[in-house]
């Protein structure tokens, strides 16, 4: 499962693998690379540009700032990296301002890679090498698209309103009032720019941030809960389940490389 906790995937030289089964998650955006690579079966990625279906033995790169989805028909093996910018300044300075309209590329494993991305424990020279020799493979396929150094100032400020807010009680109206936006603008934006609601786009976020707790920490899932702004366990337990298909415990127990 990616993992888009905020602080930590903007932190210089932040890298996590992990792998996942039969992968469904809704439209969402952060602030790192994201490559993911599958090694059985077949997943959907969403994004923008359209819905890629990458098969066994190809990979996506997903840029940073731009929308992305994914979902399993029948059945996926993947697995994903995330890292910052830092570890490929170089590259993104050269995509900064371009989007992929097919991030899907042959991609076959020299290595196990797993070994250099536990975040400081690995050579980040070796870490480094290793991601550009990916940005490399990637770009022998790219179909990259100029798109005049433009940013999405809105969905960037509503990222930062959930990251800095997601544990306490907030919604649409809450997010329209501090960003000062009108509130059917903003909800017709939402369900434009990442085919969800301000609900869906919340709970994904925070259910990311329970998976990077239970994968990082030996915090028990009740403190999880509450540090990810779910005022009961049952709320909490029922959205985990809904994204990711899986419990919280069996996620912990069962989805770390």
């Amino acid at each position: 499962m990616l993992l888009y906790e905020a602080q930590n995937s903007l932190e210089k030289d932040f890298v996590v693998a992990h792998r996942d089964i039969n992968r469904k998650f809704p439209m969402h955006i952060h602030k790192s690379f994201e490559l993911v690579a599958v090694t059985e079966g077949e997943l959907t990625l969403i994004t923008d540009s359209g819905s890629f279906n990458i098969k066994k033995g190809q990979a996506a790169l997903v840029f940073p700032n731009h929308a992305h989805g994914y979902n399993t028909a029948n059945y996926s093996n993947s697995f994903y990296y995330i890292f910052s910018i830092s570890y490929v300044y170089d590259f993104y300075d050269f995509i900064k301002d371009k989007t992929c309209m097919n991030p899907v590329f042959e991609y076959v494993e020299k290595e196990d890679i797993t070994k250099y991305f536990e975040n400081g424990a690995s050579n980040k020279y070796r870490t480094k090498s290793v991601l550009y020799d990916i940005c490399a493979s990637f770009l022998e396929y790219a179909d990259l698209v100029n798109i005049n150094g433009k940013t999405d100032q809105l969905i960037n400020a509503l990222v930062q309103y959930v990251q800095e807010n997601f544990k306490d009680n907030i919604s649409l109206k809450s997010a329209a009032k501090a960003l000062g936006y009108d509130y059917n603008y903003l909800s017709g934006y939402l369900n434009d720019r990442l085919k969800n609601n301000f609900s869906a786009f919340l709970n994904g976020y925070r259910i990311n941030h329970a998976e990077y707790l239970l994968l990082n920490t030996d915090k028990s899932i009740t403190e999880i809960a509450t540090l990810c702004g779910y005022d009961t366990i049952r709320s909490f337990n029922r959205n985990f389940i809904k994204i990711t298909n899986t419990t919280p415990r069996e996620f912990k127990k069962g989805e770390i490389i």
